[in-house]
């Protein structure tokens, strides 16, 4: 019986807490804008911003290093005695060098363009 009160209070009541938490916040912000719109306030219109393609190269590249760091100690493991260690440290070498290339590759492109703007 005390398993389930800790699975309410551990997940259920900060799920709700959030939800209501969430839908007040909407409800007041429509409210507020519904207002500014019957006193004629202008609204003004959320700016997108553009994709980064940056960002993109980065995520992916990292995505794919860590996919192959995860193949490569699982691959590894059988031939290593007590190998469970490896599957991490593969993991994060892949991760590690997913942001090097992705380093190298930005670094060119900037020193190619000639532009002083930030890799990331």
């Amino acid at each position: 019986m005390e398993g389930i009160f800790a699975i309410i209070g551990l997940f259920i009541l900060p799920a709700i807490a959030i939800l209501v938490i969430g839908t007040l916040y909407v409800i007041g912000r429509h409210k507020e804008r519904m207002s500014m719109i019957e006193h004629g306030v202008t609204l003004e219109q959320p700016k997108k911003k553009p994709v980064s393609l940056s960002r993109s190269l980065c995520n992916g590249l990292v995505l794919i290093g860590l996919a192959l760091g995860l193949i490569a100690g699982v691959c590894v493991r059988p031939y290593v005695e007590d190998g469970e260690w490896l599957i991490p440290g593969f993991i994060m070498l892949g991760g590690g060098l997913g942001f090097v290339v992705y380093y190298l590759i930005a670094f060119k492109l900037r020193k190619k363009d000639g532009s002083e703007e930030d890799i990331a």
